[in-house]
């Protein structure tokens, strides 16, 4: 059946199962040399020629079938993910504050990113061989990390959008006003942590920041849209 985790444990095990992948993928020319090492003369034995096939094809085999297992599960770990996002709860102190700050579910996703995004080989390792619901394509024309980073941010804008109209939903004089500031401060917070620094051409290679230039006009379009309202 399907596990639920918040979206921090789902981050810590979506990237785990990307570095696995990663991991698996070194191995297979590290188990064929080791091979040819065995029979360095790559002369079979009695024992190859009479029971079964040589051992680089065992090895082979071994290698196909490890990694067809990690993509998998690593494939349901993204979905995980992407789930928990999809799940956070609209109401609660902790999911829709009070006094409409900014929402954990944000600075879950910018760790959930910034957790993932070094991953980008081992992604698309996965990509390539299997069909994810937010990347139908397998093969080259798989999508790459990015498609799975702006997948994120719009079930991140979703949930934020449904906070914001219980803000709305609780009633009072204030609440139009709530929700305006609500998503105000969590696109500005998204904006600072992931958006590409103004006047600096090459960003920290360690930085995770989003160069593409959706996430920026994406999430500034939002934040101009709500500021509008509320003045």
């Amino acid at each position: 059946g399907e596990i639920d985790m918040d979206i921090r444990a789902a981050a810590s095990a979506a990237a785990a199962g990307l570095r696995i992948v990663d991991g698996v993928r070194m191995l297979g020319p590290s188990l064929s040399k080791l091979c040819e090492l065995t029979n360095p003369c790559g002369i079979a034995s009695a024992t190859e020629a009479n029971k079964g096939p040589p051992e680089s094809t065992i090895a082979s085999a071994l290698c196909i079938s490890l990694h067809r297992s990690t993509v998998k599960n690593c494939s349901k770990t993204l979905e995980n993910l992407a789930r928990s996002i999809q799940l956070d709860p609209l109401d609660g102190r902790k999911h829709r504050p009070a006094d409409a700050r900014v929402a954990t579910v944000s600075s879950d996703v910018v760790h959930a990113i910034r957790l993932i995004t070094p991953f980008t080989s081992a992604y698309k390792s996965v990509s390539k061989r299997r069909a994810l619901p937010w990347d139908p394509n397998v093969g080259e024309s798989s999508g790459e990390m990015d498609t799975f980073i702006r997948f994120l941010v719009k079930q991140l804008i979703i949930s934020l959008q449904g906070k914001a109209q219980n803000y709305k939903n609780d009633g009072g004089v204030d609440a139009q006003a709530k929700s305006n500031v609500f998503m105000m401060n969590n696109t500005f917070y998204l904006l600072e942590l992931l958006g590409p620094v103004e006047g600096v051409e090459e960003q920290p290679a360690d930085d995770c920041r989003i160069q593409a230039p959706w996430f920026t006009t994406k999430i500034s379009k939002i934040f101009d849209s709500e500021k509008a309202k509320y003045l």
